[in-house]
């Protein structure tokens, strides 16, 4: 499976775990307990973060790069004046 799709199924699953237990909590505020729910939810989020995991981390972008090299240069007069 390729990086982008095991990221957005990872995501996706944890979207899924985070309904899951929402809707455990509405049963358990209603007191009619389904324990179902909250290890669905748990294992859910577990497998999804496992997904999320085992990519890469994203390539920095070069968007702000401009603004970056400014900053890094003003940093350096500041400390050259010191």
């Amino acid at each position: 499976m390729s990086n982008s799709l095991s990221s957005r199924f990872g995501l996706f699953f944890i979207i899924l775990g985070i309904g899951s237990l929402a809707i455990f909590f509405a049963h358990f505020y209603a007191k009619h307990f389904l324990l179902d729910y909250l290890f669905l939810g748990i294992l859910l989020i577990t497998i999804g973060i496992t997904m999320r995991a085992k990519n890469a981390p994203p390539v920095e972008s070069k968007r702000f790069e401009t603004i970056r090299k400014l900053r890094q240069k003003q940093s350096e007069k500041a400390k050259k004046k010191s």
